[in-house]
This record gives structure tokens, C-alpha cells and sequence, in this order.
């Protein structure tokens, strides 16, 4: 349930090739791209942001999407999860990974690199204030080999705001 009304596609037509890039990416149309659309500039600027972060760089797209996972489900936010194990999935993680995700740290369906990468991931969706530069450094640079560097630690960095501050707190209820 949204705490804001979407807008109608219909009334949003300066914006149809973001939301068709956006729904050709994700195989839909999320909510909170149709909630937004109410500032139509942060529509542009955030879908652009999210192309960016899910569609380019350096990491695995599978491994993105699995991070998204894991904060979502720290956060607490049901409707992410559910369109990043759909996206997951589409970037070629296996369904028994997907489900494996809540238990990474004692699955054999993990590399040591992924492992490192959710653990971080789930503590930042938990309290993503908490993860001082020191934390980072320590479960980034030593637990990846080899370490994350810029661009990728940017990159994976990106990804958290995106299951953690948009939906949840703007946009859904509970």
C-alpha cells in the first residue's frame, strides 16, 4: 500500500522513454517509479541513476541484484525483495541461490567474494549509518581478494539506498 497515490501512465507521456527503459529492465513497472512521477525531474534522475547502477559497471549483475536482495530483506521491504529475486533470476541466479541468500554465510553456494559482499549488504540494510569507513575497509578490502577498489566499491555502495530509503520510507507501508 502506498502512502502516496500513483500517477497514470497516460498522464506521464514526457516520461515514457524512462519508464519504458525502466520496465524493460525489470519486466514491469515498479510502483515507485509511477509515485514519483508526481516530481517528474527526480523520475528522470532516479531512474537514470538506477539504469546506471543496475545495467553497467563492473560487478556481476547477478551479484547486484543479490545484493539488493539481501538489504531489502534487512530493511524490511517485502516489495523489494520481490522485484530483486525476480531480477536476480533474470541475471542467471538460480532459484536454489535465491532461496540459499538468507543462509550465505553457511552455504557452499557462495564464493568467499559473495559472501563478503552480503555481509555487508545485510548490515547496511539493518542500519546503514552504522557502517563506518573502518567497518568497510575491514569486510571489503580484506575479506575480497582481490580488494574492491573504486569503481566497483562505489558502485556497490549505490546499490544500498536503492532497498533501503526509496520504498521504504517513502513510499510503502509496512
Amino acid at each position: 500500500m502506498t502512502h502516496i497515490t500513483p500517477k497514470q501512465r497516460e498522464e506521464l507521456s514526457e516520461l515514457e522513454p524512462i519508464l519504458q527503459m525502466v520496465e524493460a529492465s525489470m519486466g514491469f513497472l515498479p510502483t515507485s517509479m509511477m509515485t514519483m512521477a508526481h516530481w517528474p525531474e527526480l523520475t528522470q534522475a532516479f531512474g537514470g541513476l538506477g539504469a546506471t547502477v543496475l545495467n553497467s559497471g563492473e560487478l556481476d549483475a547477478g551479484l547486484k541484484q543479490m545484493i539488493a536482495f539481501a538489504v531489502s530483506n534487512a530493511a524490511g521491504c517485502r516489495y523489494c525483495q520481490a522485484h530483486t529475486a525476480n531480477s536476480a533470476q533474470k541475471n542467471n541466479v538460480s532459484a536454489e541461490k535465491i532461496k540459499a541468500v538468507f543462509e550465505f554465510e553457511s552455504s557452499a553456494l557462495f564464493s568467499d567474494q559473495e559472501k563478503a559482499a552480503l555481509r555487508v549488504a545485510v548490515h547496511a540494510g539493518m542500519v546503514p549509518l552504522e557502517l563506518d569507513s573502518f567497518y568497510l575497509t575491514i569486510r571489503m578490502t580484506n575479506a575480497i581478494q582481490p580488494p574492491l577498489k573504486p569503481p566497483k566499491l562505489i558502485h556497490f555502495f549505490l546499490l544500498i539506498p536503492k532497498g533501503t530509503l526509496f520504498n521504504t520510507r517513502l513510499i510503502t507501508k509496512g
